[in-house]
């Protein structure tokens, strides 16, 4: 986890996601899709569920984040670190794993227990190439300069470099929670 303080890069960014691809990988391998769309026997959601809520996540900020660059000037020798604006930074301190706060997921984001297939963990890693994508896009804009609302809640708003931020918090968050699933199915 990076410094919430200390300015940030693109690199180290995509470095999170990169990180939170392998993780994803580590968690499926070798699993049949029985045990991964097996809920917690305390409930809460399967490791299916958690990797499911993190693509439904991805593919709602990328169209916020697309229409929030669009037509930012690329800067030759633009920013290349950039900081958190403070809502951006409370909202990547409290994504952080351990959870630190239960919320309650809106209707939108909540994975749908009878929908996923088997190539779930697939369509995480396709969103995660085209988030990647875009990161590699936005070299030379000031990302700290525009915001956009959360698609979360509409009275929040923060910069599109927060709003990276916070995913690649959000993703470290479900893939703690997806390890401590495992965990506990593989005791039960």
């Amino acid at each position: 986890m990076p410094s919430l303080l200390r300015p940030g890069t693109l690199e180290e960014l995509t470095a999170e996601l990169d990180q939170a691809e392998r993780d994803l990988q580590s968690l499926v391998a070798g699993r049949d899709l029985g045990r991964l769309t097996e809920p917690p026997a305390r409930g809460g959601w399967s490791i299916a569920e958690c990797l499911e809520h993190l693509r439904i996540t991805t593919e709602a900020f990328l169209p916020l984040l697309g229409e929030a660059v669009d037509g930012l000037p690329s800067i030759q020798g633009g920013p290349t670190t950039y900081r958190l604006d403070p809502v951006g930074a409370l909202l990547v301190w409290l994504m952080e794993p351990p959870s630190r706060m239960a919320t309650k997921t809106p209707e939108a984001f909540t994975p749908r227990r009878g929908n996923l297939v088997e190539g779930f963990a697939d369509h995480f890693s396709a969103s995660q190439d085209r988030l990647k994508e875009f990161v590699g896009r936005c070299h030379g804009l000031r990302l700290t300069r525009t915001t956009i609302v959360s698609p979360f809640n509409a009275s929040v708003r923060y910069s599109a470099y927060a709003a990276l931020r916070i995913i690649a918090a959000h993703q470290r968050r479900h893939l703690w929670q997806a390890r401590r699933v495992r965990e506990q199915i593989s005791l039960a």
